[in-house]
């Protein structure tokens, strides 16, 4: 979604109380959270522009094929540019999926 939005990045976290927390070392937290099969509540920090995505690892046995799949969830503005980028939106969270 960074790639396809240019200045939009996903640099905070949201606390189980809903608070925005900083990610300074967000590949870390990533892969930490990653290995357990699921990423929280990713978060731009923008109030007027808000911008979520999280996601978790569906278990094989409530997947088509019997195989884990990624599952992500994102929310965004619904404006021109949202829609205007959303095509490569997916090609790069598809990439994303693939990659690991």
């Amino acid at each position: 979604m960074e790639r396809a939005l240019p200045g939009m990045w996903l640099a905070w976290r949201i606390s189980e109380e809903g608070r925005p927390i900083a990610l300074p070392r967000r590949a870390v937290w990533l892969a930490e959270t990653a290995a357990c099969g699921e990423f929280g509540l990713l978060y731009n920090g923008d109030d007027r522009y808000p911008v979520t995505m999280d996601g978790r690892r569906e278990r094989a046995s409530d997947s088509p094929g019997g195989e884990p799949l990624p599952l992500v969830h994102a929310k965004l503005p619904q404006d021109a540019a949202v829609v205007a980028a959303a095509a490569d939106m997916l090609e790069h969270v598809a990439e994303g999926v693939r990659a690991r």
